[in-house]
């Protein structure tokens, strides 16, 4: 599932708001509008983390990117690239091992 897919979709779960409503409203501020409260932020942050593998940084808390689900979304994508890029040699020892095993 796409980044902002998911994140309309934990809204939709945790929001009184529909699914195109929100889509509608990707560049919204989220918590100048009052669409979580304290506890379902941190909900959402820890789900965000756990779902992708990720950890946002004192910084990125701090973006007003972090307010909105197309910023997020960035964030987020970035997030991941970062992690592939900075793994990608493991990625490919890992694929070229696990190739040695099947082929021999």
């Amino acid at each position: 599932m796409e980044v902002e897919q998911w994140l309309i979709a934990w809204f939709e779960k945790n929001t009184d708001f529909t699914y195109n409503i929100i889509q509608e409203k990707v560049k919204t501020s989220f918590i100048l509008e009052g669409w979580v409260d304290s506890l379902k932020f941190v909900s959402l942050i820890t789900e965000i983390e756990d779902h992708f593998k990720i950890k946002f940084s004192g910084d990125e808390f701090h973006s007003e990117a972090f307010s909105t689900i197309s910023g997020l979304t960035q964030i987020i994508q970035n997030k991941i690239k970062e992690w592939y890029q900075g793994n990608s040699d493991r990625i490919i020892s890992a694929i070229s091992w696990l190739y040695i095993i099947e082929s021999g």
